[in-house]
């Protein structure tokens, strides 16, 4: 049953239903498109076992852990001490004392937490299947005028040239600016690993 229901999760989730830790067709592309010089680093945790048990990793040891990470950066950043009230040790125990099968019911994740806020959400809202994100336009910055010609200026000398081609870099951001489909994450991620080196002087090299 709870090999049915992290199926069930997995598919929620959009996940792979197989494990393994070979490194991905897309991941060996990208590595050889750009000349990415670093080990790659586990994307997320194992697939495979007790949902309880992969609840547990995504909490201790990769999701939850970066987006707190992130959470702090950004609202002391702005002078605004952030607070994660479901992260309450009390309720995380006792979440984590509940059986899988009363986490997620009949393919609804947060079952819990759906039930215990029925008459104080309407139902609309409570049980419907879309999310929305908080979307910033990030992906339009990078082609203002001003990004575009820091990006053209940073990359002509990079000290991201220990760590991946910067002339794959510029090439792959024309092919952004002429709407080619190129790799977008990429390009933003190189930018601000470029950006963050040369602000800490950080020599990539080492």
């Amino acid at each position: 049953e709870r090999r049915k229901i992290l199926a069930g999760l997995r598919r929620a989730l959009g996940l792979p239903a197989g494990g393994g830790t070979a490194e991905s067709a897309t991941l060996r592309g990208l590595r050889g498109k750009f000349g990415i010089r670093l080990d790659p680093v586990a994307a997320g945790p194992p697939r495979g076992g007790d949902l309880k048990d992969y609840l547990f990793e995504l909490v201790h040891d990769y999701s939850l852990p970066r987006l707190l990470v992130c959470n702090d950066k950004m609202t002391m950043a702005n002078s605004v001490e952030g607070r994660a009230p479901f992260l309450d040790h009390e309720l995380v125990d006792l979440v984590f004392s509940m059986d899988a099968d009363e986490l997620m019911v009949r393919g609804w994740r947060k079952f819990p937490l759906r039930r215990a806020m029925q008459g104080l959400v309407p139902d609309e809202i409570l049980f419907r299947k879309s999310k929305d994100a908080f979307h910033a336009p990030i992906f339009e910055y990078l082609r203002n005028g001003g990004i575009r010609r820091r990006i053209e200026t940073v990359f002509a000398d990079a000290r991201t040239a220990a760590v991946f081609s910067p002339q794959a870099y510029l090439a792959e951001y024309r092919r952004f600016l002429d709407r080619k489909g190129a790799d977008r994450a990429f390009l933003l991620h190189g930018f601000l690993l470029e950006e963050w080196a040369r602000i800490f002087e950080v020599d990539l090299a080492c």
